[in-house]
């Protein structure tokens, strides 16, 4: 989420995104793809998380634009409801698991992390999503909560440098700092 924010190419991935999750739910893979229409427009992977990521950003920036992408993310939900839940449980645990071992890697080498920090909290911020959406449909799970406080605690740990909203400024009430922490710190320079 480094540069400037762009809200039509948020618009057009969730619109992939959102035409391609019927198909995503009803399969096992955890990272799914979007038919980009042309071969030069990189879409990213279709998860859960990415979804409810953009879903959410459009719906703060784009109000009534994204509403049809939202019903129609809700009638695909209310179709396979098993199958979302499991994919956003799964998706959330694997972002924490793959975090948790790259951060533990991090702690002591602030230069390190912070050439790759944007990444981290990119997915952080998805897990983010991904626990707001199973606190909608009252889910809990112990588990991951205490994988989401470990990883926060390390990000906070490495990024022990307050600074101002890392990513474009237009997105910024849209991640409060007592929401999102992680993304008003980084590490420290130090050589």
């Amino acid at each position: 989420m480094t540069g400037q924010y762009d809200l039509e190419r948020d618009l057009r991935e969730a619109e992939a995104m959102v035409a391609g999750l019927e198909n995503y739910l009803r399969g096992d893979s955890l990272y799914g793809s979007v038919d980009g229409g042309f071969s030069f427009q990189r879409m990213p992977a279709l998860t859960t998380g990415a979804l409810e990521l953009r879903l959410r950003r459009l719906g703060r920036l784009a109000g009534a634009r994204v509403a049809e992408l939202q019903a129609q993310r809700d009638s695909v939900c209310e179709a396979w409801p098993l199958h979302y839940r499991r994919k956003v449980e799964r998706e959330a645990h694997s972002r924490l698991d793959t975090m948790g071992r790259y951060l533990q890697d991090m702690v002591g080498e602030p230069s390190r992390a912070a050439r790759n920090w944007q990444p981290e909290l990119l997915r952080r911020s998805i897990v983010e999503e991904l626990r707001r959406v199973m606190a909608r449909t009252q889910r809990h799970d112990d588990v991951l909560e205490a994988k989401a406080r470990r990883i926060d605690a390390l990000l906070l740990a490495i990024g022990d440098e307050p600074c101002s909203f890392l990513w474009d400024a237009q997105l910024e009430t849209i991640y409060p700092l007592a929401d999102f922490p992680w993304l008003y710190r980084r590490p420290r320079a130090r050589d």
